[in-house]
């Protein structure tokens, strides 16, 4: 539908049809599920090139604080054919990406206690758990394994891609450079904060719209949403629903 989009609409309706449209849709589910947003596409200190941003949809009550991050890029027929470093980029594109700008709320959220935003309204802490949650518009497969993030953390705190200057992807490759170099500096702060590294990670998790849909199901709460998303337990499936749905044979989550 997107594709055919593209040849009648202009490049901005396009970003607004399938990145806002997303975030439009992630809204409208947890609404249908009883998750009722405390704000949404709030932005804060717009017009600034330090700490400027904006957060798609938090959730709130009073044990948690969930940052919902929303990406509406698809995974590429590249990456689903094995094209070499396809892969990466569908990942920096979808997961890091989200996950960086979450990371900045929350180092925000944890180093003042609160994040005002242009509007006035504040977000404050007050001694909350802070989850981070990626959404994409389509499934990524294994991309989206929470611990695959959590073992990939490490490993990215020290990469960056090398790549032929004159390669058809090069401005997605260095795109992929920044986001890395911001995730560094997210987590060198995270660490400032006596923060473990793994620690931080597990507070991380990424689903489809249609996974988000599943587990809302039965997580009507946002602390059992919470449970769900963080759950220090893997069956290593690399499939989040496959996961879920062995948490729960399993006995492991709260109903």
């Amino acid at each position: 539908m997107a594709a055919a989009a593209r040849i009648v609409l202009s490049k901005a309706e396009v970003a607004d049809l399938v990145g806002k449209g997303t975030e439009r849709a992630v809204a409208a589910l947890l609404r249908f599920r009883g998750l009722i947003p405390t704000f949404e596409g709030a932005k804060y200190n717009e017009g600034k090139a330090v700490d400027s941003g904006e957060c798609d949809l938090i959730l709130e009550d009073d044990d948690n604080v969930v940052f919902v991050e929303c990406k509406g890029k698809p995974l590429t027929r590249a990456t689903m054919a094995a094209e070499p470093g396809a892969a990466l980029l569908d990942y920096a594109g979808g997961v890091i990406a989200s996950q960086v700008q979450a990371l900045q709320h929350h180092r925000l959220l944890q180093d003042n206690g609160e994040i005002q935003f242009d509007d006035g309204r504040r977000l404050q802490l007050r001694e909350r758990r802070v989850t981070r949650l990626s959404v994409t518009l389509l499934d990524h497969g294994s991309l989206q394994d929470r611990f695959l993030f959590v073992n990939l953390v490490e490993p990215l705190l020290r990469s960056e891609v090398v790549f032929d200057p004159e390669h058809p992807n090069r401005k997605r490759y260095r795109e992929v450079n920044e986001e890395l170099d911001r995730h560094r500096r997210e987590m060198k702060s995270a660490e400032r904060r006596s923060a473990r590294v793994w620690g931080e990670a597990l507070g991380a998790a990424s689903l489809s719209f249609g996974q988000l849909a599943t587990l809302l199901v039965e997580a009507n709460s946002l602390a059992s949403l919470v449970e769900r998303l963080r759950k220090p337990a893997t069956f290593a499936t690399m499939n989040p629903l496959l996961e879920y749905h062995y948490m729960r044979t399993q006995g492991l989550l709260k109903t």
